[in-house]
């Protein structure tokens, strides 16, 4: 569901980011069907259940009280370490899948922190696109990915928004330079 473009910025930066966070509230309501080994629901292509329809809704609600309401926004990462950390540990106990994941102990699952997370681990520019990528999915770390040439993590910069916005802007004033130019 896209965001309202009243409330929320519409640049490249800001939609990714709502998306990350709806991602993060949709990734936490399928943790349990994960848990289990449940299959996730399947959509046929070209169709969009009601059941769908509203838990998209409800996770875009979510989302938006998060942008007015810290609280709310802090109960969404809250949310997203349990589900990193459970899809952690379903990963580690796959003794067949061979992968390099993120080290946890069971100390760091006690901790309640994602003081873990700053460790080295693998890439982390998985972006699931569907739900059935959840399955993969180890830790969904968006804004962030491991840069093994550098070891060390590499973050979108925080001014990304302001290029974003600046870039639109001097692109709308070609427009408009080249609509007088035509007038002319």
């Amino acid at each position: 569901m896209l965001p309202d473009p009243d409330t929320i910025c519409t640049c490249l930066t800001c939609q990714l980011r709502w998306n990350a966070l709806c991602l993060a509230v949709d990734f936490a309501h399928f943790q349990g069907h994960l848990d289990r080994g449940d299959p996730m629901p399947v959509i046929e292509r070209g169709r969009n259940p009601e059941w769908n329809q509203k838990l998209v809704r409800a996770n875009a609600g979510v989302v938006s009280r998060a942008m007015r309401e810290p609280i709310w926004y802090a109960c969404i990462l809250e949310a997203h370490l349990s589900s990193t950390v459970r899809s952690i540990r379903r990963h580690s106990e796959n003794k067949g899948n061979k992968r390099r994941r993120f080290r946890m102990t069971k100390e760091d699952e006690r901790a309640g922190t994602d003081l873990f997370l700053e460790r080295s681990g693998p890439p982390t520019v998985d972006f699931p696109f569907h739900r059935d990528n959840y399955y993969l999915l180890e830790a969904y770390l968006p804004n962030r990915g491991w840069n093994g040439d550098e070891a060390r993590w590499m973050y979108m910069d925080a001014r990304q928004h302001d290029v974003d916005v600046a870039r639109l802007a001097e692109w709308y004033e070609r427009q408009k330079q080249q609509a007088g130019a035509q007038v002319s």
